[in-house]
């Protein structure tokens, strides 16, 4: 695979925790046991104990939606402690703040600033993490549950970055809490309303809407079945854009591909467009190499492909000698906070018109189409 072939050691180091989807975890080890790679490499190249409780797969390996989320609250909380660090850089929210210069001057003691930032920042956005995360810490000899606010330490700065944090991403448009007394809501439901116009387990051949979507359902095969749902459907119309004011986004609408969306048939114009987009398909497939087909699984995984690409170009920026391998980590914070911003909005987007036309899967098409087939 040619993806594979271009990534160098150093990247392969930095990807090595997120590709590995049972971590074996180790024993107990120090602090400085734990922490000490990170130093070197960045804040996935801990041991492996460290990586599995602080980035864990469970959580990196969700819906796409909940990646992005993620990765970009993971960026701000490390670039607030680099921007505290820094009297020429402001902090995500706009504001110059000084971390104590003992602090900022000890490696160790600023990636425990960024350790304790982000376990508050999962103890509250997301819950059944932070109580892992947290009992790890406190495995090592570290006090997470702190509640200091003194800011020449360590866990008091830490607090005032993590509450700070978490108070703008709690209001940010997702739902992340959920409201239990307001029809039992879960963490980061729908209180907008969606619902799909299809009913998931009518046969493809009798559905009310033909080219508006239906759920799936799926099976294990063993016996269960799941029903697909849309995911944070609510982040289309409430999330908050960071990038351009909502209103500029949203003026960014895409035509929809069928002239009758709505009706209760497939009108013969659509159809006859359906037929020809699946035969383009059909023969796109047929000609497909195993090499291409494994490029497409990989960009299809955004994990994999998507959000370490800054680490890629770093990586072979390090290999080309044109920036120093100490200022790796640093420099692949400011790339991720750029990256995560530009997902961010672009999925909100992608969520809104998704919304929007709320049109049917390929699969529910071609099997309606060609079930004769």
């Amino acid at each position: 695979m040619r993806v594979a072939k271009l990534m160098s050691p150093v990247l392969l180091l930095l990807l090595s925790t997120l590709i590995l989807a049972e971590p074996v975890v180790e024993g107990p080890k120090t602090l400085l046991d734990e922490i000490q790679p990170e130093l070197i490499y960045g804040p996935i190249a801990g041991s492996n104990r460290h990586s599995s409780y602080m980035i864990p797969n469970n959580l990196v390996h969700s819906q796409v939606p909940f990646v992005v989320r993620w990765g970009l609250i993971y960026g701000v909380h490390r670039h607030e402690v680099k921007a505290a660090c820094n009297s020429q850089m402001l902090s995500f929210f706009g504001t110059n703040d000084t971390m104590p210069s003992h602090l900022c001057n000890d490696p160790l003691k600023k990636r425990l600033v960024e350790i304790y930032t982000i376990n508050y920042v999962y103890r509250r956005e997301f819950p059944s993490i932070g109580v892992r995360s947290t009992q790890y810490l406190m495995s090592i000899g570290l006090t997470p549950l702190s509640k200091s606010t003194d800011r020449n330490t360590g866990v008091g700065y830490a607090n005032f970055l993590g509450a700070r944090i978490v108070a703008y991403f709690k209001n940010d448009g997702w739902n992340s809490r959920g409201h239990p007394r307001i029809n039992y809501g879960r963490p980061f439901s729908d209180r907008t309303g969606y619902k799909p116009v299809n009913d998931p387990g009518i046969p493809e051949s009798k559905l009310r809407y033909p080219l508006r979507w239906q759920p799936l359902i799926q099976t294990d095969l063993l016996g269960n079945f799941y029903t697909q749902h849309h995911v944070v459907p609510q982040i289309g119309i409430t999330a908050k854009p960071f990038l351009m004011p909502r209103h500029e986004l949203l003026k960014r609408k895409t035509k929809g591909p069928y002239r009758y969306p709505s009706r209760r048939w497939i009108h013969r114009v659509d159809r006859k467009n359906i037929l020809r987009q699946a035969h383009k398909l059909f023969s796109i497939s047929a000609r497909l190499t195993r090499s291409k087909i494994q490029e497409a699984f990989w960009w299809d995984n955004k994990v994999y492909s998507v959000g370490p690409i800054s680490a890629f170009y770093v990586a072979q920026m390090v290999q080309q000698g044109l920036i120093p391998f100490e200022k790796i980590a640093d420099i692949i914070v400011t790339l991720a906070i750029a990256e995560g911003l530009a997902m961010h909005d672009a999925m909100v987007l992608a969520w809104h018109e998704k919304r929007r036309h709320d049109l049917a899967r390929p699969q529910t098409l071609i099997r309606r189409l060609f079930r004769k087939n």
